[in-house]
């Protein structure tokens, strides 16, 4: 998945965010943490290291799986992105 890819699926997150009144506030800030660091990562500005990125994700994905499947897609798609990417 090319870097253009992954932040449209980081847009798709924030759609999903937004149309979903379900999502506690703990998880929603850790999506949004999340998906900034993945942008500071793809801008090379990374403050973080991508193996922490890569494991909020993951935990993010399974948080959401039985409440948001949908989201918990697409936060998946993310990481499987990242781990292509060497991220």
């Amino acid at each position: 998945m090319s870097s253009s890819r992954l932040r449209e699926q980081l847009e798709a997150i924030r759609r999903e965010l937004a149309d979903s009144d379900s999502v506690d506030a703990g998880n929603r800030a850790l999506l949004e943490q999340v998906a900034e660091d993945i942008e500071r990562v793809l801008d090379d500005e990374d403050e973080t290291t991508p193996d922490t990125v890569r494991g909020r994700m993951k935990k993010a994905a399974v948080d959401f799986e039985a409440e948001h499947p949908r989201l918990a897609r697409v936060v998946n798609e993310v990481v499987e992105a990242l781990a292509r990417m060497g991220i």
